[in-house]
């Protein structure tokens, strides 16, 4: 019932139109009282795409990381090294590196 509503409704029609290259905008445009069904279904066909292009990132730069240099690395190790490989987090080096005190010689 909700995909014949979906269809012969003229505003979701235009705004699907309006929408194609963003899908996700136009299912947050459905009512989630009209269209709990199909709101639950682009969710999860959305997020999976979204945890699917995660996982195969994080094995990619994992084989980057255990290398066959790299072999001996323990868990905790290489643990780490994937949480810094995998993070969107930016570093401010610039500011970082005045507030260190360069080493005087003797």
């Amino acid at each position: 019932m909700e995909l014949f509503d979906l269809k012969y409704n003229i505003f979701l029609l235009d705004e699907y139109n309006r929408n194609r290259q963003t899908l996700p905008l136009f299912y947050r445009l459905l009512d989630a009282q009209s269209f709990p069904k199909l709101r639950e279904l682009a969710q999860r066909t959305f997020v999976m795409f979204g945890s699917t292009y995660l996982c195969e990132q994080a094995f990619s730069k994992m084989n980057g990381v255990k290398s066959d240099v790299r072999a001996n690395l323990t868990d905790p190790h290489l643990h780490a090294l994937l949480r810094t490989a995998t993070s969107t987090f930016k570093p401010q080096i610039a500011t970082l590196a005045t507030n260190v005190q360069a080493q005087i010689s003797h």
